[in-house]
Parts: C-alpha cells; sequence; structure tokens
C-alpha cells in the first residue's frame, strides 16, 4: 500500500480495527488504552510525512471525534503511609526478594522494567548520596535518582559482581500474583494490589508531603509533566475526602452544628 494511499476511510477503519477486533498474543483485546496510543502512532507518522512534504495533508485531520480514539480516565491505586508500614512488617512467604523489590520501589518509584533490569553497576555514590543511574527501559530517557534511606535499607546484599542483577525476580505476571497474596495477608483486600502500584506509591506520597510537582516529575522519570499531574489530582481528591470524614464526625443528625 503506497502512503498516498492512507485516506481517512483507511484510518477510520483502521481505529475500528484496533478497537474491536485487534487481538492480542494471549488471545485478549486490546485495552481501549493501548488501542489509543497505536492510533496515536499512525497520527506521529503521518504528521511526519506532511511535514516532508509526501503528503498533502494528514487523513486523521478529517476524522470526526466519534472516529478518534481516546484514552480513558484511570485511577491511580495507590498506598498510605500506614498500608507501606504494614507491608513493612509483612513477609512475603512466596518471594522475598518480590517483597523487596515492591518496597524499593515505594521509596523510589522505579518501574517493574527498571527494577528487573537493575544491576549493581547502576548504583552509584556522588556527594555521599547512593544514585541509580539507568536509561529508562520504557523511555529510553537517562535517570539519575537519589536513593532514601529506607529504598537503600530494601536493597539486598552488594554482590562482588557488578554486572550482577540487584533483584532475582519472576516475570511480572508471577511477581503481581506475588505481590497480591502478600498484601491480602497484610489486610490490604479493598482493591486490586500490582507491583505498579508502589510506583502509584512513591508519588502521591512525596505530594502529600508537600513535595513540588516539578520535582515529583522529574524523580519519576516523566517526559512531560501532565503525567504527574494526574498524581496531584490523585493527592487533591484524597485531602477532600479526608476533610468530608472530619466534617462527618461533626455533623448532628438535624444535619447542623449547634452554636
Amino acid at each position: 500500500m503506497r502512503l498516498c494511499d492512507v485516506d481517512k476511510k483507511f484510518v477510520q477503519g483502521f481505529n475500528n480495527y484496533l478497537k474491536n477486533d485487534c487481538v492480542q498474543a494471549n488471545g485478549q483485546k486490546l485495552s481501549p488504552n493501548t488501542a489509543s496510543i497505536y492510533s496515536r502512532i499512525v497520527v506521529s507518522i503521518l504528521n511526519v510525512a506532511f511535514k516532508r512534504e509526501l503528503i498533502p495533508s494528514n487523513p486523521c485531520w478529517l476524522l470526526e471525534r466519534g472516529d478518534k480514539l481516546t484514552r480513558a480516565k484511570t485511577k491511580r491505586t495507590y498506598l498510605t503511609i500506614e498500608e507501606v508500614k504494614t507491608l513493612m512488617e509483612t513477609e512475603c512467604e512466596m518471594n522475598k526478594d518480590v517483597r523487596s523489590a515492591f518496597l524499593f520501589s515505594c521509596f523510589c518509584g522505579l518501574r517493574f522494567s527498571d527494577i528487573n533490569n537493575l544491576q549493581w553497576k547502576h548504583i552509584k555514590t556522588a556527594n555521599n548520596t547512593p544514585m541509580v543511574e539507568i536509561y529508562q527501559q520504557k523511555t529510553s530517557e537517562p535517570l539519575y535518582l537519589p536513593l532514601s534511606d529506607a529504598a537503600v535499607k530494601n536493597l539486598p546484599p552488594r554482590a562482588g559482581n557488578n554486572e550482577e542483577f540487584v533483584f532475582t525476580l519472576p516475570s511480572h505476571g508471577t511477581v503481581n500474583k506475588h505481590v497480591h497474596k502478600w498484601t491480602a495477608v497484610a489486610g490490604i483486600t479493598d482493591r486490586d494490589i500490582t507491583f505498579h502500584t508502589a510506583r502509584h506509591t512513591f508519588a502521591t506520597l512525596n505530594l502529600t508531603a508537600g513535595v513540588d510537582l516539578y520535582t515529583v516529575s522529574k524523580l519519576l522519570g516523566h517526559t512531560e509533566i501532565r503525567t504527574t499531574q494526574i498524581y496531584a489530582e490523585v493527592v487533591n481528591s484524597a485531602k477532600i475526602e479526608a476533610v468530608n470524614k472530619v466534617s462527618d464526625i461533626f455533623k448532628t443528625k438535624g444535619g447542623d452544628n449547634e452554636d
């Protein structure tokens, strides 16, 4: 198919395929967010083609609103300080490295992919502060991340070989199964906790503690601050909920407080 043959009808059909018919290797259909990402890649490619004057215009510009694939708002699941403390006091009998890696992520915010590929050579010291220096797996962007004492305490004993992996972890799916069982033992059963929850926890704990949005964005390795803004909205919602709970305590049966 030639580039000049990619028209509005083709893009509509491709988006419809992503939304309704595309099946992954595991037999499941694409999630709305994944389908949106694939669609946006095509939009970006056609934008490049337009800028290089290979096509007169981007046919994606002609799509009606209903033809476009948009990302669904996803709820960020995170742990409170008390829940993190509870997990620190709870053993993970299934796999101790999963426990250490999860808590390490709670205190540094690294993704599973980066922790899974973390080698001892990536942990260095600068100005007496331990640092992680890596290229992020997801974005290929460099990340220079200072480690807190709490993060360092969850590192296993350092191996002599710098090429060795810091954590020995099973597959991502198996890790999530272990996390789910471990958090259930700790009494956290009101929501689905995955390994990625640790990253969300790091973000919300820092924002709640008063760390500014720009700094949290840099610590997370986000390329756009609007990605970090989602966590700020979560924190604001949590604050509103907390204020309302306090208000409810002082409400009388009649609904008004007496002077």
